[in-house]
């Protein structure tokens, strides 16, 4: 199959980007970014690549979150079931974020466990 790469990246293989589909999406938001938590306090996660191009893996607090890079801008975490590695608590993960023109991330968590859940929003600063 032959997958033509120009100037138009809709031509490029999924997570592919640039004149010449050279660039993989998650490239964009590998590493390591941090913020402030919806409480206030100092909070970090780690962003590493996935086993495609557009795939991410989000390590936060113990859990790999599984991500997918949808676009330059964008990214969103499907709705997946985790356990919490401390307390062995299972805990559901839905959200997305978004890569703002001054190189920070909004990152929206929806966490839900037995004991309840909330929705958070985060601009982190990679580091």
């Amino acid at each position: 199959m032959f997958v033509s790469c120009g100037d138009d990246t809709e031509d490029c293989s999924a997570g592919l980007y640039g004149d010449d589909c050279e660039n993989r999406l998650q490239d964009l938001y590998i590493g390591t970014w941090s913020g402030d938590d919806c409480d206030g306090d100092p909070y970090s996660i780690v962003i590493s690549g996935g086993d495609t191009a557009e795939d991410i893996v989000i390590l936060n607090g113990g859990l790999e979150i599984q991500g997918k890079a949808t676009s330059q801008t964008m990214f969103d975490i499907p709705t997946q079931t985790l356990t919490e590695p401390v307390f062995q608590l299972e805990v559901t993960i839905v959200g997305d974020g978004t890569l703002l023109e001054d190189g920070t991330i909004s990152f929206t968590a929806t966490v839900t466990s037995a004991f309840g859940g909330g929705t958070c929003t985060n601009i982190m600063t990679k580091q």
